[in-house]
């Protein structure tokens, strides 16, 4: 496999691998960060078909393209959803705590 070629195919396996990897983990950070690494790889699908493209003259890579340009917006999406996620966690944190305990007045 010439190496262009290989960079695409290595860069096709991180969008799974990566992908499969934030599922599996619990918290929305660490998910985000691997879908974003997915998501980046997807990114260097789509440049790395427009370089073949553009050397090799006009190769039909349009159905590649579309699904790579799809697996971007699901991508997004996810981490659209996980930072809400991880920002809701995060502010449930930050609120006071109600310190006024139990009443203590006689009865």
């Amino acid at each position: 496999m010439p190496g262009r070629a290989r960079q695409i195919s290595a860069a096709a396996d991180s969008i799974v691998l990566n992908t499969a990897e934030g599922t599996w983990y619990g918290t929305p950070g660490m998910k985000c960060r691997h879908f974003g690494i997915a998501r980046a790889s997807a990114g260097e699908v789509i440049a790395g078909l427009y370089l073949l493209a553009r050397n090799n003259g006009h190769l039909a890579f349009g159905p590649l393209l579309s699904d790579a340009r799809m697996i971007i917006k699901m991508l997004s999406g996810l981490i659209d959803t996980f930072e809400q996620q991880r920002a809701d966690e995060g502010a449930q944190k930050k609120r006071p705590r109600d310190r006024t305990g139990p009443s203590t007045a006689p009865p």
